[in-house]
């Protein structure tokens, strides 16, 4: 069996990282913007890890 409300607080989570990762490509239109600067490389990996990272801590807290 599972915890049913864990399963719904992960699924929350993952909504939210996955709602922020798309409100920070809004500015992104090619790859470019991502891969021709120092500063696009670290906003690539802000948007990519970040928010995926809280989930798997808050994941791994639970157990």
């Amino acid at each position: 069996m599972y915890d049913k409300e864990l399963v719904i607080e992960i699924l929350s989570q993952i909504l939210h990282a996955s709602l922020t990762a798309m409100s920070r490509f809004e500015a992104i239109s090619e790859v470019s913007d991502f891969t021709g600067s120092p500063s696009g490389i670290e906003k690539m990996d802000s948007v990519c890890c970040s928010s995926l990272l809280s989930v798997r801590q808050s994941r791994s807290s639970t157990r």
